[in-house]
């Protein structure tokens, strides 16, 4: 298994683990914290990497140096890669577990009319969406005179095609379909 795949899979465990503690917003920021030290201290990094060091070593370490720092979930997460020897996924499940907390809190889409929408328009449709979809809404407006009228929003990958254009599309294939045309 490639270690990206792992890192992914021992993130979005971790993940679950910690949202039962309903600690998620916390352990972010120390795993922010735990990054930053990572990438500062190169003699840490290379510490709980070391083969030649046992891990009983370094979960003493961790205990005795981390234990006061950090919460209990980054603490097993830190034990649970120094006891399987992979230390080496630390960075990318740290990068992942962002990546993931992120897309759970925010929800990004593009708006496209075919006039520029004022602010209270744009702001009504990213209510109704906060609303819908129990998250932060960021929208991103574009114009395209060839909609005629109506709107389009893609929203994570999902379309919603209200625009005039479509609703004539749709129109001609069942005129079509059954032989109006």
């Amino acid at each position: 298994m490639s270690e990206t795949i792992f890192s992914k899979r021992c993130a979005e465990a971790f993940l679950e683990f910690v949202k039962e503690s309903n600690n998620e917003e916390k352990v972010i920021g120390e795993l922010d914290h735990l990054n930053n030290i990572l990438k500062a201290d190169s003699n840490f990094y290379n510490f709980l990497f070391s083969k030649e060091i046992d891990s009983s070593e370094k979960i003493l370490f961790i205990e005795n140096v981390l234990g006061k720092e950090f919460s209990s979930e980054i603490l097993i997460l830190l034990f649970f890669v120094v006891n399987k020897g992979i230390v080496s996924i630390l960075p990318a499940t740290i990068t992942e577990c962002h990546r993931i907390y992120i897309s759970k809190q925010k929800m990004r889409g593009i708006i496209t009319s075919a006039r520029p929408l004022n602010k209270e328009i744009v702001e009504k449709i990213k209510q109704k969406l906060k609303d819908k979809y129990k998250k932060n809404i960021e929208l991103k407006i574009e114009v395209d005179p060839g909609l005629i009228g109506g709107i389009k929003l893609v929203l994570d990958n999902k379309m919603i095609d209200g625009s005039v254009k479509c609703r004539l599309k749709d129109l001609k294939e069942k005129l079509i379909s059954i032989g109006m045309v």
